[in-house]
């Protein structure tokens, strides 16, 4: 998302953004803070914070109960613990940059474990869809990540709409004051996490401009595998071994201060679908100002201009790219 921003924020003119990473990020990371997705995710929050109309940013923190993100049919996931998320760092930065923090976990965890209904986590939701007399209203999830619509997300707007609630109230006992609009227009503080620094020329490629960057596809299919007309997941899929693809990539000058950073190089990610069975093992190879692996964390400050990802499938099965 850090990167991918303009993609997915293409109206910058917000008052209000909702950051959820706690149910994804993986908490116990080492070195603590100080390593890549904390970095990207403080990255991400200061170019939020700089939008125009200096929007409230609120960390919303989501919970998930059990261990596994995914289970065979008709399995029930383990159960993990309270402290298993990485709500614990992300207070971290709300508490650095100003940031209200709503968290999920500290709301439902005492009604999940006495088995409140709205709050029962003792099978899935999706599980007991097939049985009419199932308690609609009775499961918070509806799989083993996400909540269900009639009970978790609903316990999800009601905690959002409570600090709005809260706000208003707030505002009422005491209006805005010219002091606080200074506030909202002063400078950033420095980077909480050492060694980090601001991106601002970042570049997203998704969609037909992913699609136009591949410029040898030997055994690759351009598709649409979404489910839904509304969410759409196209992308390249290959379905035989000794296939490939390469793309070529390249980038203008970055900004003053990523140029004075020791790895002012940039960063290239290339994401790929694996919830699918069967799938196939990929090599992924450099070219030109591109490389990979250990090698990059030896490029210099200045490192090139351009260059280029090849993607190899080898094995038998699929590879999703």
């Amino acid at each position: 998302m850090n990167l991918c921003l303009r993609e997915y924020l293409r109206d910058p003119d917000v008052d209000l953004v909702l950051l959820e990473y706690a149910i994804n990020d993986p908490p116990f990371l080492v070195p603590q803070m100080i390593n890549e997705p904390r970095k990207s995710f403080e990255q991400l929050i200061r170019k939020l914070l700089r939008l125009p109309r200096r929007p409230a940013v609120v960390l919303l923190n989501l919970f998930r109960w059990f261990s596994e993100s995914s289970v065979g049919a008709d399995q029930r996931p383990s159960d993990t613990y309270y402290f298993t998320n990485a709500e614990a760092q992300f207070f971290e930065f709300a508490t650095y940059y100003g940031l209200p923090l709503v968290s999920l976990k500290a709301a439902v965890y005492h009604h999940m474990v006495a088995g409140t209904r709205g709050f029962q986590v003792d099978t899935l939701r999706y599980l007991t869809r097939r049985n009419d007399s199932a308690d609609k209203e009775a499961l918070f999830y509806e799989d083993p990540m996400h909540p269900s619509g009639l009970t978790g997300h609903r316990v999800i707007s009601e905690l959002i709409a409570g600090l709005l609630l809260s706000v208003a109230r707030g505002l009422v006992t005491r209006p805005w004051r010219p002091s606080e609009e200074e506030q909202i227009a002063a400078a950033l503080p420095a980077h909480m996490i050492p060694d980090n620094y601001d991106t601002d020329l970042d570049i997203c490629l998704m969609g037909e401009n992913f699609r136009a960057s591949a410029v040898d596809v030997q055994g690759f299919e351009w598709l649409n595998e979404g489910r839904s007309p509304l969410a759409p997941k196209w992308g390249y899929t290959a379905t035989v071994p000794n296939a490939s693809i390469a793309f070529t990539i390249s980038h203008s000058a970055t900004t003053n201060e990523t140029a004075r950073h020791v790895q002012a190089s940039v960063l290239v990610i290339l994401a790929y679908l694996r919830s699918y069975e069967n799938m196939g093992v990929a090599a992924v190879s450099c070219s030109g100002g591109c490389v990979c692996g250990e090698a990059a964390s030896r490029v210099p400050a200045d490192g090139g201009g351009g260059g280029g990802v090849r993607l190899e499938v080898g094995g038998q099965g699929q590879r999703r790219g």
